[in-house]
């Protein structure tokens, strides 16, 4: 006996959502899917702002209908003039950093250790391999400010199917 594997459910969820935010309070077909299970996790993830799509978190609702067979609508029932999908943060990594430099212990090693981690970075130089030891408390926190900035910079927008 063969078994054939349904084929995956792919819906756009930032249609749904742009068309859901044009008419507040009212439901929006968002897609069918194949098992109580799958829209069940999909419904929570829309309500919790897990997929960006329903962003901020409680703006929409979800439910799961079984007219014609396993199906989501959303509603929006948010703020519209809060934004669609937060705005990400672009600020310079030193400008973010400077609360914590002025804080260090010695602010301006710390300075010279960020500039010097963010061109190590740039010509490819592995971190861990670097010249200088990770026992300097001020380096190492610079090293990972550094690290976090550039992760917030370059950091892809997670939004699944």
């Amino acid at each position: 006996m063969t078994t054939t594997s349904k084929p995956p459910v792919y819906n756009d969820h930032a249609t749904a959502a742009e068309h859901a935010r044009a008419v507040p309070g009212k439901w929006v077909l968002l897609g069918n899917y194949q098992s109580e299970t799958g829209a069940d996790a999909t419904a929570r993830q829309i309500r919790r702002g897990a997929k960006s799509a329903y962003l901020p978190a409680g703006a929409f609702q979800a439910s799961i209908r079984h007219d014609t067979g396993i199906s989501i609508w959303v509603r929006f029932v948010g703020d519209p003039a809060a934004p669609a999908v937060p705005l990400c943060d672009r600020r310079p990594i030193g400008l973010v950093a400077s609360q914590r430099v002025e804080l260090s212990e010695n602010p301006q090693r710390f300075r010279t250790s960020l500039s010097r981690t963010l061109t190590a970075i740039d010509r490819g130089e592995d971190l861990a391999t670097a010249g200088w030891t990770a026992v300097d408390p001020v380096h190492t926190a610079a090293e990972i400010e550094a690290l976090a900035g550039l992760r917030r910079l370059h950091a892809p927008r997670k939004d699944s199917k």
